[in-house]
């Protein structure tokens, strides 16, 4: 089954922010193409700008590294 993008690799995994942080979890991708579309808070709020870059700070530094 082929995920948004097209990609037939696309995948979730049920119940993984449960045991994971998204940010360490999506840097365990890298250096794979990844996309993060409409990141929400606990509460389901919409994250802005920066929150989104404070947040994925690391995982930016994990692609730049890959």
């Amino acid at each position: 089954m082929a995920g948004p993008s097209g990609d037939c690799s696309a995948t979730v995994v049920p119940g993984a922010l449960k045991s994971y942080d998204l940010p360490d979890l999506a840097a365990t991708l890298s250096p794979r193409p990844l996309s993060i579309l409409n990141p929400v808070d606990a509460t389901g709020a919409l994250l802005n700008s920066e929150q989104i870059n404070r947040i994925f700070e690391d995982l930016k530094s994990s692609y730049d590294k890959a």
